[in-house]
């Protein structure tokens, strides 16, 4: 099974759970990016036991689902594939 089938099942699922079709709007950069961030504000949380650590679970989710609804709103993408 490649990569590209897997990410494909795991679209399929998330847009099952929540019921719309949500199209990958952002690019490999873009995601590292907000990966990158997600995780030092995840880190500084833990580190000094604050609450601005869950701030970075935002950055890191979308950067894992490839998806960010602000974009959508904004109609905005850094995804050079998208339709």
């Amino acid at each position: 099974m490649g990569y590209e089938s897997l990410l494909q099942k795991r679209t399929n699922l998330i847009s099952n759970l929540y019921g719309a079709t949500m199209q990958k709007n952002m690019g490999q950069k873009d995601r590292a990016v907000r990966a990158f961030i997600g995780v030092i504000l995840l880190m500084y949380g833990i580190i000094f036991q604050n609450l601005i650590g869950a701030v970075g679970l935002i950055p890191l989710v979308t950067a894992i689902i490839g998806y960010c609804p602000l974009y959508e709103v904004l109609g905005v993408t850094s995804n050079r594939y998208a339709d």
